[in-house]
């Protein structure tokens, strides 16, 4: 019998776009599963110590800028209203942090 869409069935599994991944890591840890907040911070500590990093030019600043966005996020994600948004929400935090820590650290004109 001829297979209705030939070679199809050469492929392993259909690709989950990262973003719908993304969504269902939300929706996991607001549903409190403790793995899934692992795999959150699994899957952006890297990028977000990235651009802490660009942001700051040193490691150690980036190090607290990295730990301060955790503790937010851990902080704000009851108040998550959009789970398909979780990568962009993450940002935005980390931008504010950096904000406030490149405040801090600019010396003040009198």
């Amino acid at each position: 019998m001829d297979e209705p869409f030939p070679g199809f069935s050469d492929y392993p599994r259909v690709i989950t776009p990262p973003a719908i991944e993304d969504e269902r890591l939300a929706l996991r840890c607001l549903l409190g599963e403790p793995a899934a907040f692992d795999e959150l911070i699994a899957r952006w500590h890297g990028g977000i110590w990235r651009y802490a990093r660009r942001m700051t030019g040193r490691d150690d600043d980036a190090d607290e800028v990295v730990q301060d966005v955790w503790l937010r996020v851990v902080r704000g994600l009851p108040k998550l209203q959009e789970p398909a948004r979780i990568r962009a929400w993450i940002f935005g935090i980390a931008r504010r942090v950096l904000m406030i820590a490149c405040a801090r650290a600019t010396p003040r004109r009198r």
